[in-house]
């Protein structure tokens, strides 16, 4: 379920925008109307809780909202998955690889190494 859709209002849409998007749409919608949607309500009712606060609604654009783009039109997030351990102002990558040594006692001994590369 899309938040922004359900109250037809931007990504970046400030607090005000949300509320006032919010507002217009739940007297459109309330049940009590004639022509009202419980549903398309609850919907509304749900969105609106999430989106105006602030800490739910940074938590909704991370796990929900994959594709938001940030300031720079780069979602971090997404970038960084496809991208992990890198520098992009040197345009270096890092690779990490672990080894693990298996002593005849048992015991074991994990060694981590990371390796730069760079590409012009």
């Amino acid at each position: 379920m899309d938040f922004y859709k359900i109250l037809d209002i931007p990504v970046n849409s400030s607090a005000s925008d949300i509320k006032l998007a919010y507002r217009k749409l739940a007297l459109k919608h309330h049940p009590d109307k004639k022509s009202g949607n419980e549903e398309k309500f609850k919907q509304l009712s749900l969105a609106y809780n999430t989106l105006s606060d602030s800490a739910k609604r940074k938590e909704y654009d991370n796990v929900h909202s994959p594709f938001i783009p940030l300031k720079n039109g780069i979602n971090e997030r997404i970038f960084s998955q496809f991208f992990q351990h890198s520098n992009l102002a040197t345009k270096s990558f890092y690779s990490v690889e672990t080894t693990t040594i298996h002593y005849s006692d048992g015991s074991l001994h994990s060694h981590k190494t990371k390796s730069m590369k760079t590409f012009i």
